[in-house]
């Protein structure tokens, strides 16, 4: 039984053919207007309204960031559900949790933690974000001295990939244009941003179709360069103020752009609660991307990560299952 989807956004219905792909292969032409829809969505979906930025950081200071990412899951769930009830499917199996894991090499913490942090997810997928130049002082934007991956740093991320990590650009030296805010490509340009990828990927060995932006901090330009180059895009709390709010996954310029907004983003005790609430209450299978950062682990040495794994145990699935995103 064909579903006809009533959407009036190219980028809009790609996303929802995403989303949708497990459930049912939409007939063309795709886009139905008007009363004979079976589901109707709106541009909204693609694009939700979010918090004016002066609020959302009065209340990031305040420890009490607002929970933009379970808005999403909410969403997409919804649209699934209806979709379901239109074939007459059975309920879905539950959330699928996806890994992501931020600043691999560190300026200010030991190699041996991260392997720490490695060998404590215990063989899960996950994508790791890698510079390859890294600056000495990335938050010091007058501070031009970099560093090449070591040795060492490259043997860790040889045993990463070999138990299953895939690897993402990171930037080229994580270093900020400037002091406030931190971004390494935001008002470089694109052609600019072109060249920086080019020079980095030419520095790490083997394949990396995916882009992780330093300081989660992009505007449209470098997003058209990267668009050319990865097939998936990262993002985070960050991007909303410079490239806006969009649901997440969403498939925009011809890639996949999937955001981590809080609480998917954060320390492991805080997406662990996250994810608690979304496996006893969400039963489709929406993707959910968690963003770590290994360093931020250290601290009660990874018992949070522990507790996390524990939680989505079953539940994680490789990036390779995003790429090719369309």
């Amino acid at each position: 039984m064909p579903v006809r989807i009533d959407v009036r956004d190219g980028e809009l219905e790609a996303t929802l053919r995403w989303h949708l792909r497990d459930l049912v292969d939409l007939p063309g032409p795709p886009v139905i207007v008007g009363e004979e829809a079976d589901v109707v969505v709106r541009q909204g979906y693609l694009r939700p309204r979010a918090l004016p930025y002066p609020v959302s950081r009065a209340l990031a200071r305040l420890g009490r960031e607002p929970p933009l990412h379970a808005k999403l899951v909410e969403r997409t769930a919804a649209v699934r559900r209806r979709v379901r009830a239109r074939l007459g499917l059975c309920g879905g199996s539950g959330p699928r949790f996806l890994l992501r894991v931020d600043d691999f090499n560190r300026w200010d913490r030991p190699l041996s933690e991260f392997l720490a942090f490695h060998r404590t997810l215990g063989g899960q997928p996950y994508l790791l974000a890698v510079t390859p130049r890294l600056a000495l002082d990335p938050l010091d934007p007058d501070d031009r001295r970099t560093r090449p991956l070591s040795e060492d740093e490259r043997a860790a991320l040889a045993e990463a990939r070999a138990s299953g990590a895939r690897m993402a650009l990171h930037g080229l030296t994580h270093r900020t244009l400037r002091r406030r805010p931190h971004s390494e490509l935001a008002g470089l340009g694109e052609t600019a941003v072109g060249e920086l990828c080019d020079e980095a990927l030419a520095l790490l060995e083997g394949p990396v179709d995916a882009f992780v932006p330093p300081f989660n901090h992009f505007d449209p330009a470098a997003f058209r360069a990267l668009s050319r180059r990865f097939s998936v895009i990262c993002g985070g709390p960050e991007s909303i103020r410079p490239f806006g709010f969009f649901t997440s996954p969403a498939v925009l310029g011809g890639a996949l752009y999937v955001p981590s907004y809080s609480p998917a983003y954060g320390r492991a005790a805080e997406l662990e609660r996250f994810a608690r609430t979304l496996v006893r209450r969400v039963d489709e299978e929406v993707w959910v991307p968690l963003t770590l950062h290994w360093a931020w682990e250290t601290r009660d040495r990874f018992r949070g990560v522990q507790g996390l794994l524990e939680t989505i145990a079953g539940r994680v699935h490789p990036w390779d299952d995003l790429m090719p995103p369309v």
